[in-house]
């Protein structure tokens, strides 16, 4: 009997452990059970049904699930629906079912990138149309202003018209037929005899004037009437003839003595040859100091600069006439020294002009 009663407390010893461990078990695998609410989302089924498949995961064996059964602790469903049939059809369409998610995420992520792609695209286009639309406004307003100028132009014009284009029309065909005439009398005149020319104060003579050159030339009226008792002789053989004895401005008399100069080589009129000389199509003061300054490696041009060129107005045809006594005055070089570089300034690009009469 001692025996028997030994071997019952063991067994009742080692049943109590079974169950502490069985006890133990079970709140481990409650502990790492998935969480309600992710059997809801992942399954699609509410929460007392995630509540029952949790229950469900606490049965070790087919035999505590019967158990759980009958004690209605788990649910049952009725044929043909029986509830747990559908639960594990759930379960086992999961795996397909998130490869579909997964396949759908990745859709989901390349349609995103393509919709930034496209709205980046079309933020540039935007742009693009936004500064399309700023030039096409202001060409819209260039064009309504031009269209405003060119009406009150067409008024004028309307007026003008019946008022006074007739009579212009006659002034200015005169005015033409006279002109060509001029222009070719004066042109056989100097290909045959320029000194010929005569003073525009001599009634006598038939031959042309020459205030017609000093006119082409583009010397003022001004300079012109108090030219007007040098004849061509005069003008080109007399030397002496100064423009300080006609009352003259320095620069109209360096246009004087460039027009004799051109005159004398037969280069006039000189529109064609300023188009071939670098020194006589500088007509400004910066072209020259320009052309002076290209060429500092091979003549020192210390001794000028752009300011005094522009406080005397010395252009390329000017700069070529120049004397000795204009470095002295106006030009006020300084001493004897300073004054023969600036000659040689002058020389060199004599030089030049002449290298291109050659061509």
């Amino acid at each position: 009997h001692e025996k028997i009663a030994s071997c019952l407390i063991k067994k009742q010893a080692t049943c109590k452990t079974q169950h502490h461990l069985l006890q133990e078990f079970l709140a481990k695998r409650r502990e790492e059970s998935v969480p309600l609410y992710n059997l809801v989302s992942l399954l699609s089924i509410n929460s007392n049904e995630a509540t029952e498949i949790q229950d469900c995961m606490e049965q070790t064996n087919k035999e505590s699930t019967r158990t759980a059964m009958l004690l209605g602790k788990l649910t049952l469903g009725s044929s043909p629906n029986l509830k747990w049939s559908s639960y594990l059809n759930i379960l086992t369409e999961m795996p397909s079912t998130m490869k579909k998610k997964q396949a759908l995420i990745q859709e989901q992520k390349n349609r995103i990138d393509t919709a930034n792609a496209r709205h980046e695209a079309l933020a540039l286009q935007i742009e693009e149309m936004k500064r399309e639309q700023q030039t096409l406004k202001q060409e819209v307003s260039d064009l309504e202003e031009s269209i405003e100028e060119s009406t009150k132009i067409l008024d004028i014009w309307e007026a003008f018209r019946e008022e006074k284009l007739p009579t212009v029309m006659q002034s200015v065909q005169s005015a033409a037929e006279v002109e060509q005439k001029l222009a070719n009398d004066l042109m056989a005149q100097i290909k045959k005899d320029p000194s010929a020319l005569a003073a525009l104060s001599d009634d006598q003579s038939e031959n042309p004037k020459l205030s017609l050159v000093f006119n082409m030339a583009g010397l003022t009226e001004d300079v012109i009437t108090k030219l007007s008792s040098v004849s061509g002789e005069e003008f080109l053989l007399l030397t002496s003839l100064r423009g300080s004895d006609y009352d003259l401005g320095f620069h109209e008399q360096k246009d004087l003595e460039y027009c004799r100069t051109m005159l004398d080589c037969g280069q006039f009129p000189y529109e064609s040859h300023k188009d071939q000389c670098v020194v006589c199509c500088c007509e400004t003061e910066e072209e020259l100091w320009n052309l002076l300054d290209e060429h500092s490696d091979d003549i020192d041009v210390s001794v000028l600069n752009l300011e005094m060129l522009k406080s005397h107005s010395i252009t390329g045809p000017r700069a070529l006439v120049l004397t000795r006594a204009d470095m002295k005055s106006p030009l006020n070089c300084g001493t004897e020294t300073k004054i023969t570089k600036a000659i040689r300034i002058v020389l060199y690009l004599q030089r030049l002009h002449r290298d291109s009469l050659k061509n």
